[in-house]
């Protein structure tokens, strides 16, 4: 059962970049199959901080690599924390010009100093816990899969050694990361706040939706006085069809605690967990922005989601992957008109594309 809650007290941007006005390839639908993956590198992160490899592989001899069919390692990251600790460090795959299938797989190597007896659910069993889009489990790894960029943040607190294998195919071959989580000292990855509960001071969470469709998830958020509205994306759990996919919108009133909302078929298929719908709110206008059969489009309701009379396509055409970035509401601008003021609130919906052109 996948669940959505909604956080009210904090919402963390994130910017993303590209080159405006160009085409895509036809998207693959990052299923079952064979797939060219267009890895060209992997970063570790903590934070803002890049996280720098060992000058020395240590770890290599310690682990049973054969396992997990790994002839060797790489490059190793040794990284520390406090037993029982909150820690959380991101690891990111990129494409190529930022377009293309991207994948990165997760092992659980050692605990420790043992070899897991099980797959990849002796990960959370230590302790750790991985959040991500596009995640399926392959056995002993887990395959984290995007369009332009593959990401999973590793969350959690332990009190033994733990050790990951992190593997990128890249064309024709493959690279094979380890990392050790040892006991010890604070450092990087110790961000505060940034473990596994995610909590800050004052936040409150609730549940206001669940389903059991694997496609359930990447919700946008806005706020607007007591009201949180959410877009995210629903599915039918019995079916596996990876252009079978709906738009779910969801609002969430703070003051009476009731919960309102609808769906409707989305007009595009999943495209390597991009996510292509964006939500926007101030004061009574709230704005759900998204792409679909080559067009980006906004529907504004002038009294917070009960109706949407304004319909605007913002951009048209044949051509195939659009990625929506974000969708914005600036604040308000006085404008006299004759004896009257006018309240006029300037909308913004930024997107992207990407072709073999390079950035």
């Amino acid at each position: 059962m996948r669940r959505l809650r909604w956080l009210p007290l904090l919402f963390t941007p994130l910017l993303l970049s590209g080159c405006p006005f160009v085409e895509l390839p036809e998207p693959l639908p990052l299923g079952p199959g064979t797939v060219q993956f267009n890895n060209t590198d992997v970063t570790l992160a903590a934070g803002m901080a890049e996280l720098q490899p060992a000058p020395v592989d240590t770890l290599s001899s310690s682990v049973n690599l054969g396992r997990l069919n790994v002839s060797g390692l790489q490059r190793v990251y040794e990284l520390e924390t406090p037993a029982n600790t909150d820690f959380s460090f991101t690891v990111v795959a990129r494409g190529g010009g930022n377009i293309g299938a991207t994948r990165l797989s997760l092992a659980h190597a050692a605990s420790n100093g043992l070899t897991p007896q099980a797959g990849v659910e002796t990960i959370a069993a230590e302790g750790m816990v991985l959040e991500g889009a596009g995640m399926s489990n392959r056995g002993d790894w887990l395959d984290v899969t995007g369009d332009g960029f593959a990401r999973v943040t590793v969350r959690g607190n332990i009190s033994a050694d733990q050790v990951l294998v992190v593997q990128v195919p890249r064309n024709n071959t493959t690279i094979d990361i380890g990392v050790r989580i040892r006991i010890g000292n604070p450092s990087a990855i110790n961000l505060v706040g940034g473990g596994a509960s995610s909590a800050r001071p004052g936040m409150v969470s609730q549940t206001i939706y669940s389903s059991d469709s694997w496609q359930f998830g990447l919700p946008s958020l806005a706020v607007s006085g007591d009201r949180v509205s959410v877009a995210a994306y629903d599915g039918d759990p019995t079916q596996q069809s990876y252009t079978s996919r709906r738009r779910q919108w969801l609002q969430h009133d703070s003051a009476t605690g009731a919960v309102t909302g609808g769906n409707a078929t989305c007009n595009s298929g999943d495209t390597g967990f991009w996510r292509d719908q964006e939500i926007a709110a101030q004061g009574n206008v709230l704005a759900v922005a998204y792409t679909g059969d080559g067009n980006v489009r906004m529907d504004i309701s002038l009294d917070r989601g009960a109706t949407f009379p304004i319909q605007q396509v913002v951009t048209n055409g044949s051509f195939f992957g659009q990625r929506l970035v974000q969708a914005a509401i600036g604040n308000d601008t006085p404008t006299t008109r004759r004896r009257a003021t006018v309240l006029r609130r300037p909308l913004q919906c930024t997107t992207w594309a990407a072709t073999s052109l390079p950035c």
